[in-house]
């Protein structure tokens, strides 16, 4: 070869980038869609947490620079709506919970709230030290840190309201894996600002990576799935208990479902870690892998709690004799729980007997049937009017999500922004055509 030609290869080769050199991924990405939710992708390994917490939150800030407003109000509004019921808690009893069970999270958890902090802490009047801690502070559209630690801890230090969930598996599943459908509802707020502030938010950490269906400024999973094919959502079930007045031995229980997602490879695993501890509230967790669904009966202290199966003997009075399916909404069936069953619950379940019965007389379940039955709105609704499942009553449905666990093909309804009536029917979207990791 030429010596000209050499030197003309060498300087080019020169010029170019190297190819094996690992480039940096961008440690946090957030996109508003077009269907109304927000996209969001943290590299977990890309920076230590507290630095990853305040580079969440400054893009937040740019996605949505209302975020400290819309927060501020929403809670309000929800302290608000229990002062007119007579409901507990009001808010610095809320703020007092949250300073016990805050430093029980795990350390990193800990961090990426403090990171966020620091990032809100850049705008004048933000994450002050003390300024929440009297209720009158709360819609001065300004987020302190007592308030963005309820924001943080709010299923765990104020009662949560409604959800259903239901799933198709095996025989009763088109694809013989499972199919699910998962509905959030929420109170009824006059300003709907949690609407405004639906997430997807994918944790990318090798295998332990998580999707969090959840709100802006929020890393919980109200649902999620992990690159396992594990999946969980969790459900109000009121008993009646008081709050315990000692919450020294207490865990966050949706920070627990997130180390749960993050680390277990087995929905067994899953559920163990889940009731391995204390928590404040009963509740349900709804979890599925792409052989089965069943339900984890929260029922903190006596009588204890549960697993629930298609199989599962239930309590006096109560019947699920549709193979292969399950489905819950917000109460225990267990033989054990005797805690009571209201009108609107029994009226769902009924719905989903009804609905599961109906279609399998015509052959297995597709992805669309499920779509059919969590969006499910009766003749108004209304619950309590007509068994609806997918509600635009006093405690709407916003978000339905219907998902494959074999290919994690995921389809939401997200409710839309405004103060306009709640839609009647769902509109679904679809977030993820396959995994997203």
């Amino acid at each position: 070869m030429p010596v000209l030609s050499l030197l003309v290869m060498l300087a080019a080769a020169l010029l170019l980038p190297p190819t094996t050199e690992a480039h940096a991924a961008t440690p946090v990405t957030i996109q508003k869609t077009a269907h109304g939710y927000f996209r969001i992708t943290l590299e977990m390994q890309s920076v230590p947490r507290r630095e990853l917490g305040k580079q969440y939150m400054e893009a937040v800030l740019i996605a949505e620079p209302e975020f400290p407003a819309l927060v501020d109000n929403l809670l309000r509004e929800q302290f608000a709506v229990l002062q007119r019921a007579g409901a507990t808690p009001d808010f610095p009893m809320a703020v007092a919970r949250a300073a016990v069970l805050g430093p029980r999270l795990a350390g990193e958890y800990q961090e990426e709230i403090e990171g966020m902090l620091d990032a809100l802490a850049a705008l004048p009047g933000h994450a002050t030290p003390s300024a929440a801690s009297n209720a009158a502070t709360l819609g001065d559209g300004r987020l302190s840190r007592d308030e963005f630690w309820v924001w943080q801890l709010f299923a765990d230090v104020v009662r949560p309201t409604q959800c259903s969930a239901s799933a198709a598996f095996g025989a009763s599943s088109a694809t013989g894996k499972t199919i699910l459908g998962r509905n959030l509802d929420w109170d009824a707020l006059p300003s709907n600002d949690a609407s405004r502030l639906h997430a997807v938010t994918i944790l990318n950490n090798g295998p332990d990576s998580v999707c969090l269906f959840n709100f802006l400024g929020s890393l919980i999973p109200v649902s999620g799935f992990n690159a396992s094919r594990l999946f969980l959502g969790s459900l109000d079930a009121e008993t009646g208990a008081p709050y315990p007045t000692d919450l020294g031995s207490m865990f966050s229980y949706l920070f627990e479902l997130r180390s749960g997602l993050e680390h277990s490879r087995t929905l067994e695993d899953l559920a163990a870690q889940v009731q391995s501890k204390p928590y404040p509230f009963n509740h349900l967790v709804f979890a599925a892998d792409e052989k089965q669904a069943i339900v984890l009966e929260e029922f903190i202290g006596s009588p204890g709690r549960g697993v629930r199966t298609t199989t599962s003997l239930l309590r006096d009075g109560v019947a699920w004799d549709i193979p292969d399916t399950l489905a819950t909404v917000n109460d225990f069936r267990l033989p054990h729980a005797k805690a009571p069953i209201d009108d609107a619950d029994a009226l769902r379940w009924d719905s989903f007997r009804h609905l599961y019965a109906s279609r399998l007389a015509r052959g297995p379940l597709h992805l669309d049937d499920l779509k059919r039955i969590a969006g499910y709105s009766g003749t108004d609704g209304t619950t309590l009017g007509s068994g609806a499942l997918y509600r635009s009553d006093g405690f709407p449905s916003i978000q339905s999500i219907v998902l494959r666990m074999d290919t994690l093909e995921t389809w939401v309804a997200f409710t839309p922004a405004g103060k306009g009536p709640i839609p009647i029917d769902p509109v679904y979207v679809q977030v993820f055509e396959a995994s997203p990791f």
